[in-house]
């Protein structure tokens, strides 16, 4: 079987939280950054000679700014990382959902198959075995519906 991988949401219930947890991340990691930067620039304002209120002054401002742009490059790099990371074994786990649904709807008359890349094709082989029988009654209905 030849598919071609595509980098999309194929499980919403598994892969939404998974970007919003990268999301948290990627938030959490900037805002730690901007307060340490904001921490350690106030610690230079205060030690300047003059001018040191001025810094402070044009400091959130310029803060802000970066902080929006840090954002802006983080959440969509780290929602990109996170479904690259989850296509492999989410797509696996869409494949196998599909497969049994199919099995149970009696659409479904030939053996699982995944690509040679994908992992978990050991489980593809038990679904098989669990649903031959299954598929075999679904063929054999397939067939009967084709002659009448």
């Amino acid at each position: 079987m030849t598919q071609r991988k595509r980098i999309r949401i194929v499980l919403p219930s598994l892969q939404r939280p998974m970007v919003l947890y990268a999301f948290c991340g990627a938030g959490m990691s900037v805002v730690l950054t901007a307060c340490v930067v904001a921490r350690r620039l106030s610690n230079l304002a205060e030690k300047l000679p003059n001018d040191g209120e001025l810094v402070m002054e044009q400091m959130t401002q310029a803060l802000m700014g970066d902080f929006a742009i840090a954002l802006g490059v983080a959440l969509p790099a780290f929602a990109l990382l996170t479904l690259l990371l989850t296509m492999p074994f989410v797509g696996v786990l869409y494949r196998f959902q599909s497969f049994l649904q199919g099995t149970v709807d009696g659409s479904e008359t030939e053996p699982c198959d995944l690509r040679d890349t994908d992992p978990m094709s050991n489980v593809c082989d038990l679904l098989n075995a669990a649903t031959e029988g299954q598929r075999a009654i679904n063929l054999q209905t397939q067939k009967d519906k084709q002659a009448a």
